[in-house]
């Protein structure tokens, strides 16, 4: 530990209720009006601290995250993390394994195939980081986030949870997730938590800090969020490792009503490796014009996203930047970082 942060600590009163303690959702609407408010610590350029009741909070402004250039915010980051890992009594060389992928549960053979990829990958010196908000179904299966849930209880991994300011708390309070108790969060907060549109941040809002922060991304099958962080973690020359065929049959697919047709969902796992397969079988230039008619055939043949989820609103321009990134950054010369995981299922045993 540095003597910035022991100094630090030496001064830092934990707030106290006398009454019971609040849930998270409460907890992280009061700690996004105190860092709203200046009273978070400063522990590097644009990151501040708060330790409330016991917790710790990282918190950095939606707008605060990225810096003039890629460069510089990989510097500013380095900083961040050295900060935290400080306050988490880690290593500094401590890798950050962050997982991504879906938030509707996977089949049963996904469940236990997600939990297998995680061990088999993640380091046992490894920090985690994901979005904590995960769904626990009672038939025991499990989305992306509620399995690192069980995984890192189960291993005592050590943790920190990505959240924002305002669908972190209505995904705790409105749509039956939940997570386990962690003592570190990374919070990204906005002007006003209190309403979705314009002010508020949602899930989306925080990727740059997620990727920027992390060493290594997990995808496991994944959305277009999931797909806009792996174009992050190319652009930044950083690996990606990769499980397909995780979700059960009322998530992979889906009947078009005019024509009766049955298609599967975007994956992200399956869209970055079909296009890893155009790039190694194109036997001349891959121009822009070429990408997006890769892009295109892949959706004439898949549905973009469910559109009875929650935050399927947030689907459209996540796929819109994230596309733009790997068309302007010519990431198709990055796909060697993308790496298919295979773990052995109970069915293939």
């Amino acid at each position: 530990m540095d003597a910035m942060t022991r100094a630090y600590l030496s001064h830092t009163k934990v707030h106290v209720e006398e009454s019971k303690p609040l849930p998270l959702s409460a907890t992280i609407n009061t700690v996004c009006e105190k860092f709203q408010n200046g009273e978070g610590f400063t522990l590097a350029e644009d990151l501040e601290h708060i330790n409330y009741e016991g917790t710790h909070f990282y918190g950095i402004h939606r707008d605060k995250q990225m810096k003039s250039n890629v460069s510089t915010t990989v510097k500013a980051y380095q900083a961040m993390k050295s900060h935290v890992l400080s306050l988490m009594e880690l290593d500094p060389s401590t890798p950050v394994y962050q997982i991504v992928g879906d938030s509707a549960a996977y089949g049963h053979e996904g469940t236990q195939r997600t939990m297998e990829f995680l061990r088999n990958v993640i380091t046992p010196e490894a920090l985690v980081l994901y979005g904590y908000t995960g769904h626990f179904e009672k038939d025991g299966t499990r989305c992306v986030n509620a399995s690192v849930s069980d995984f890192i209880t189960a291993e005592n991994r050590p943790a920190l949870g990505n959240i924002v300011g305002y669908h972190t708390p209505a995904a705790l309070e409105n749509w039956n997730c939940s997570g386990p108790d962690l003592k570190h969060y990374f919070l990204v907060y906005g002007d006003d938590e209190s309403k979705e549109g314009g002010k508020g941040t949602v899930f989306g809002d925080d990727v740059t800090s997620s990727d920027y922060f992390s060493d290594y991304l997990l995808l496991c099958e994944g959305g277009v969020q999931s797909f806009r962080q792996a174009c992050n973690f190319l652009l930044l020359g950083k690996p990606v490792y990769t499980i397909t065929d995780l979700r059960g049959e009322k998530t992979a697919s889906a009947v078009i009503e005019k024509t009766g047709e049955r298609k599967k969902y975007f994956a992200a796992s399956d869209f970055l490796f079909y296009l890893k397969k155009k790039v190694a079988d194109c036997g001349s230039e891959i121009t822009r014009d070429v990408l997006n008619a890769w892009s295109d055939e892949y959706f004439d043949a898949h549905l973009f996203s469910n559109p009875n989820r929650k935050d399927a609103g947030t689907k459209r321009k996540l796929m819109d930047d994230a596309w733009k990134i790997f068309i302007e950054n010519d990431l198709h010369k990055q796909l060697h970082l993308v790496n298919l995981h295979h773990t052995p299922s109970k069915a293939r045993i």
